[in-house]
């Protein structure tokens, strides 16, 4: 009991010694992760003009049919294609009306404003010329590989439209996740050099704020020319994170 009450007495001497200031030291940590991208996105519109909405959407149609059907001969999943957004809108004439120089003076007023009759306004009614019929369709491509091949394909098609390609991650939070643990590590090391500069300890977290998050999802990609042709290349893009912590300082 005695030998006992003897370590009790040493460790509370050795705990009071120890001394922790009022004010802790604040860091910022930050870090960054690159990865290649490894999801690929396209946009391609498909749109014609014509007067009969029947035939034009027939056009649309076929032509829609003929990428789908390319796409699914290079490998892409009918699961990853999207054919669903179509849109038809008419093209209105506004007939014009024609007036000789004593009508005119005949139906303006005091203000110098023409009053037409309601006849003549009538005139004015819209009447449909012509009709635009567009379909969009989105596919999700298994590589930059695939994108090359694909592009000469719809090219010959005669599509109308094909979108600059975008390039994700198939688990950004997972890189994020990674890229904060170093920025908490990034944290805890300028804690540690300041502290040893001051002649200090640094002791446990008072408080930790994430503040800082970047993943971009589209890239742009540089071209390198090849004897078959052309290949895209996608460079390695960051995916950053920043942490601000205070820790105890132990004087």
């Amino acid at each position: 009991m005695k030998s006992l009450a003897k370590v009790c007495v040493i460790l509370t001497i050795f705990t009071s010694a120890i001394t922790y200031a009022d004010e802790g030291i604040e860091v910022v940590g930050k870090a960054q992760v690159k990865a290649h991208p490894d999801q690929f996105s396209l946009t391609i519109s498909i749109k014609e003009r014509g007067i009969a909405a029947s035939k034009v959407k027939q056009i649309v149609d076929n032509k829609s049919q003929q990428v789908i059907e390319m796409f699914v001969k290079q490998g892409v999943s009918e699961s990853h294609i999207d054919s669903s957004m179509l849109h038809m809108y008419p093209i209105y004439e506004k007939p014009e009306i024609t007036l000789s120089k004593a009508e005119i003076e005949r139906h303006v007023n005091k203000q110098n404003q023409v009053n037409l009759p309601v006849n003549m306004q009538q005139q004015k009614v819209q009447k449909v010329r012509l009709f635009d019929v567009a379909r969009t369709i989105s596919v999700k491509l298994n590589s930059l590989a695939q994108y090359d091949r694909v592009l000469e394909h719809l090219v010959k098609i005669g599509v109308s439209n094909i979108s600059p390609i975008e390039l994700g991650f198939s688990d950004p939070e997972a890189l994020y996740t990674s890229a904060l643990q170093k920025a908490i590590d990034n944290a805890k090391s300028k804690a540690n050099d300041i502290a040893k500069q001051l002649g200090v300890s640094v002791g446990t977290v008072i408080s930790i704020k994430e503040t800082g998050y970047h993943a971009p999802s589209v890239y742009r990609m540089s071209m390198m020319e090849s004897k078959a042709g052309f290949s895209s290349q996608a460079t390695e893009r960051a995916i950053s994170a920043q942490v601000v912590i205070t820790f105890q300082i132990i004087l």
